[in-house]
């Protein structure tokens, strides 16, 4: 169904990703915030005018914003404190007061998307990483599909994107992770999904290197008391992703087998990349302590390998903190003055591959914003 309109709206899109990616590629390195704000707002308009079909998630949450404004402020209240998200309800009422539609993809995109460039941005400063290494990891995460996804399902990406800029602010800016607590309560009151991830980070934080002994013991402790109130008042939340986790993974909800080759590919080769990368001698420590994060959220992703949901949905946060990496790498090469064929031809078949798949049979292809 409206073969005209979706073709109307991944041309669109594709279109606007190569000009911009080219534009990045050939400007200079002052420019690169500048072209990625134009590129965001460029999202977020595409993200305004799509039209949703009836059974996307995000036609769904339209309607559900519109009876969230129907309530009493008693009665919104009592929903709130009752549910095991209860940000996300607080998202969806607040934007549906405003009562355009747009708004709630523009504003999701504006969230993702906005993320992920100010951690692309970040790096690239730090790190001095040239444009074109930019705008390679730029046409990876674009290439990959995921935006209709994004602007549709909406809220476990909302959430992943905010945690992945906490945990580039903690490792690469080496910001405390208690200075990120309010938006790890966003992410994980948005979506159940973002608890798992907030768990892992708690791991890793409480294992992780730690040169003063004084403060590792300080943070050990406040993890402790940290835990010892989420223990008390959210047994809730704990209770609702173990079911929620349970249920995916004893029932086949849904499953579609080309948006699975492309996450499939891509996590086979991110960690490719990743192991690479990881083998190579850097002085940056910021940088490897990256990586080792990603390894161990691929091989947790990859344990759930066999449920879709899972599996598809959280490739989308390893890609998020993948591509600043890969283009860490890609720099790398250029200033070791390495032209690797053989790795530009590999980048090459394998991203446009993904992408004609996307274009044509992954979620990516269901983008419209006009109706014949």
């Amino acid at each position: 169904m409206y073969i005209y309109e979706r073709l109307i709206g991944v041309f669109t899109y594709v279109i606007i990703m190569f000009i911009m990616i080219l534009l990045i590629y050939k400007s200079d390195k002052n420019k690169l915030k500048k072209n990625l704000i134009i590129y965001l707002i460029a999202l977020c308009i595409l993200a305004f005018f799509y039209i949703p079909s009836t059974s996307a998630d995000l036609y769904r949450y339209i309607i559900s914003a519109h009876d969230y404004n129907m309530l009493s402020y008693n009665d919104l209240y009592k929903l709130i404190i009752n549910s095991s998200s209860p940000m996300q309800i607080v998202y969806f009422y607040l934007l549906g007061k405003i009562n355009i539609n747009g708004l709630i993809p523009a504003v999701s995109a504006l969230i993702y998307y906005g993320c992920y460039f100010r951690i692309i941005y970040g790096c690239a400063k730090k790190y001095n990483l040239s444009n074109k290494s930019v705008a390679y990891s730029l046409f990876l995460v674009m290439a990959m599909g995921g935006f209709l996804t994004v602007i549709s399902a909406i809220r476990s990406f909302v959430a992943f994107a905010v945690i992945a800029l906490c945990i580039y602010r903690e490792i690469i800016e080496n910001k405390s992770i208690f200075s990120n607590v309010l938006l790890y309560l966003f992410a994980g009151m948005m979506h159940l999904s973002a608890i798992g991830l907030i768990i892992i980070r708690i791991i890793i934080f409480l294992f992780g290197k730690e040169k003063k002994i004084t403060k590792k013991i300080l943070n050990i402790l406040i993890i402790i008391i940290i835990s010892i109130i989420f223990i008390k008042f959210g047994r809730n939340y704990w209770n609702s992703l173990i079911n929620k986790t349970d249920y995916y993974v004893k029932n086949s909800v849904y499953s579609y087998l080309w948006e699975y080759i492309i996450c499939f590919v891509y996590m086979i080769y991110s960690t490719i990349i990743l192991l690479i990368i990881n083998n190579k001698k850097t002085n940056e420590f910021e940088i490897k302590k990256l990586i080792k994060f990603n390894l161990i959220i691929n091989f947790v992703i990859f344990i759930f390998a066999f449920e879709y949901s899972i599996f598809t949905r959280f490739q989308m946060f390893s890609e998020l903190i993948f591509t600043p990496l890969f283009a860490f790498y890609i720099n790398s090469l250029e200033v070791e003055n390495k032209k690797s064929k053989l790795l530009t031809y590999t980048y090459i078949i394998v991203l446009t591959m993904i992408f004609i798949i996307a274009c044509t049979r992954g979620n990516l292809c269901g983008y419209k914003y006009i109706l014949f």
